[in-house]
């Protein structure tokens, strides 16, 4: 009867140990079930980190040459998302600055480089089918990565252009890089018109009558092409507790927005940071 019981006793405290070893890989499978939800949110948040932005462009600024005559007119690359950029300008003679005109490109989807070449009308009107000089081919740089964002203007004894000496920058920024050759005649006389920090050459503003009399450039930033990466910093945590959001890198003071992106990470929710 002794050995019996006993025998009793040790199948149900191996039943209760069988329970317990149970219940514990359960509980521990479902802690790291949701260690690993946990892990597959940051993971799709870090992966939809956003890099550089499509880029656009606006005109800012302008600025004018003094002295000279003439009426005054404007001409502009095309403006807003994927806009275009000044990289030359052409004459139809170089000793008098006739049909005076710009050159425009839009740039690649980053706005880092010069993608397709387009002309862009100046301010006298249709373009006449004649020779024209370029000057201050900025484009022809290596990496394509330059555009004109100012000129040193050469000038008469009474104020009226002469010459264009173009300056060349780097984008997106217009950092300076070089000078090209006088387009024109050359002058002790000389005055510089260029784009503000940051900006690049986005159209023209001038006067003239038959001929260039004032040259000067409207400006403007290729914005969103410096938009460095961003990534989510906040990629460990406690599982039940919630764990607050944060990133590096990015530019500019925007907001920072979060969301779960799956269906596959049920359970998980974002609410602000």
């Amino acid at each position: 009867m002794v050995e019996g019981m006993n025998a009793v006793r040790r199948r149900a405290s191996g039943r209760t140990t069988t329970s317990r070893v149970r219940r514990f890989f359960t509980k521990r499978n479902s802690i790291l079930g949701g260690l690993a939800a946990l892990i597959i949110v940051f993971g799709l948040l870090f992966a939809s980190a956003p890099t550089a932005q499509a880029y656009s462009t606006a005109v800012i600024s302008e600025f004018i040459s003094t002295g000279g005559g003439g009426g005054i007119a404007r001409a502009d690359c095309n403006q807003g998302t994927s806009g275009e950029v000044i990289y030359s300008f052409e004459a139809e003679r170089t000793w008098a600055l006739t049909h005076f005109r710009a050159n425009c490109a839009d740039l690649n989807a980053s706005g880092t480089a010069i993608n397709t070449w387009r002309r862009q009308l100046g301010p006298y009107g249709a373009e006449r089918n004649v020779n024209t000089y370029g000057v201050g081919r900025c484009d022809e740089e290596p990496g394509f990565n330059k555009v004109v964002i100012g000129a040193k203007v050469h000038k008469d004894s009474g104020g009226y252009v002469i010459g264009i000496e173009v300056k060349c920058g780097t984008l997106p920024s217009g950092s300076y890089y070089s000078t090209k050759p006088v387009l024109g005649l050359t002058s002790a006389n000389t005055q510089d018109i260029d784009c503000p920090a940051n900006q690049v050459a986005v159209g023209l503003y001038v006067a003239h009558g038959g001929i260039l009399d004032k040259f000067g450039l409207r400006c403007g930033r290729v914005s969103g092409a410096d938009q460095s990466s961003i990534s989510i910093t906040s990629t460990t945590g406690t599982f039940g507790s919630t764990v607050s959001l944060t990133t590096s890198g990015g530019s500019s003071t925007g907001a920072v927005t979060y969301t779960v992106t799956s269906a596959g990470t049920a359970g998980c929710s974002v609410s602000g940071s």
